[in-house]
């Protein structure tokens, strides 16, 4: 019997082999490709108490009937670690034209920065 939604699946099946525990509480669809092929191609994102991992991906493709082709990523397991930011949003953007600033030797007026989101680099 064919799922409703094979990736979904395929990814509950085989995201815990990449150390996803909870791979719908962890994984967010970011990217869904139909190419002509027949092929579906899905990028998920993965979250940690729903901040998004830099670099923390995977992508299946398979076709229409669930058949997986190849699931590949990298993701950041067994995360613990504290989620509130140590600081609010206009001293990060400050900061970030500041440095960008500098870098480039002009002034922080000289750009233009978009609203900072909260993220998890994982090194």
């Amino acid at each position: 019997m064919r799922p409703q939604d094979p990736t979904l699946a395929l990814v509950n099946r085989y995201a815990p082999e990449f150390g996803i525990k909870n791979p719908g509480r962890e994984l967010y669809e970011m990217k869904t490709n139909h190419p002509a092929d027949g092929r579906v191609s899905v990028k998920y994102q993965q979250k940690y108490q729903g901040i998004p991992i830099m670099g923390g991906e995977l992508i299946v493709n398979t076709n229409q009937n669930g058949d997986l082709y190849s699931m590949n990523g990298e993701v950041s397991p067994d995360l613990a670690l504290p989620t509130q930011p140590i600081i609010d949003s206009s001293q990060a953007t400050q900061t970030a034209l500041q440095a960008v600033a500098k870098w480039y030797q002009k002034t922080p007026a000289d750009f233009v920065a978009t609203e900072p989101a909260l993220w998890i680099y994982d090194e």
